[in-house]
């Protein structure tokens, strides 16, 4: 099994072998330990910019707290890291600047979401033509006990899959 950090770094890779750098959006970066991950090599090697966006204002403030971390004791090479407000259930619009991205990468949010929703807000993120979608779910000891507000992923694996191909992702 592939730890989120290989598919982090097939993502860039993948994208190295082009001339240009990667713009990635994450959804739903709750504290950003993924966003993290990015701004470390080799990740970070190919990468320009990052936007992550959480329905939370205070996860935003610890994501980029982490984030900032990082970047103060590090050398890396991207410009900028930008959090946003985004609530996916809300219908409102992503920020202007998180769209088009290269790949949008989503770990741990497909089960707080409507399918529907969920890959309506990857179709308004990603890049017609170019872009990767990473996303990654709940194990299933992850989701046992309390599931209050959660899809259960094991029971809509089929509507997952369609409600994807329908939006084109």
């Amino acid at each position: 099994m592939r730890s989120e950090t290989d598919n982090l770094s097939n993502i860039t890779y993948t994208k190295a072998t082009s001339s240009s750098t990667l713009e990635p959006t994450e959804l739903g970066c709750g504290t950003g330990r993924n966003t993290a991950k990015l701004l470390l090599p080799p990740s970070s090697t190919k990468i320009s910019s990052i936007h992550a966006l959480d329905r939370s204002p205070s996860m935003l403030d610890i994501a980029r707290q982490r984030c900032s971390a990082i970047t103060a004791d590090s050398t890396t090479s991207i410009s900028s890291t930008e959090f946003h407000v985004f609530d996916a259930p809300s219908d409102t619009a992503p920020p202007e600047e998180a769209c088009g991205a290269d790949a949008v990468l989503s770990a741990l949010v497909l089960e707080h979401l409507a399918p529907a929703v969920f890959f309506g807000s990857v179709k308004k993120l990603l890049a017609k033509e170019r872009g990767h979608l990473l996303v990654t779910n709940m194990h299933e000891e992850m989701g046992r006990g309390d599931r209050r507000g959660l899809y259960s992923i094991e029971e809509v694996v089929e509507e997952v899959v369609e409600e994807g191909r329908k939006m084109g992702v």
